[in-house]
């Protein structure tokens, strides 16, 4: 074992768009282990302001900063 704690990542944009759609994205916070969002991930699904979810996603992760992270891709930066 690494000692490393594990995390929940999000590699597509369909359960955060679900889950902002019900209302629900706290649900990834349940497990109380970090959420990780890869930047390739969170571009697409909050490129386009005003879209359905986009900018609720966006606040979520603001208000959550302590336990959602967008980690940084070589696609996202392209």
């Amino acid at each position: 074992m690494t000692g490393r704690p594990f995390s929940l990542i999000v590699t597509d944009t369909s359960p955060l768009l679900t889950l902002v759609l019900a209302g629900s994205l706290d649900v990834l916070l349940r497990p109380g282990l970090p959420v990780s969002i890869p930047d390739a991930v969170y571009i697409e699904a909050t490129r386009v302001h005003g879209a359905p979810g986009a900018d609720q996603i966006v606040e979520w992760i603001n208000e959550n900063l302590e336990s959602v992270r967008i980690i940084p891709t070589d696609i996202g930066i392209d």
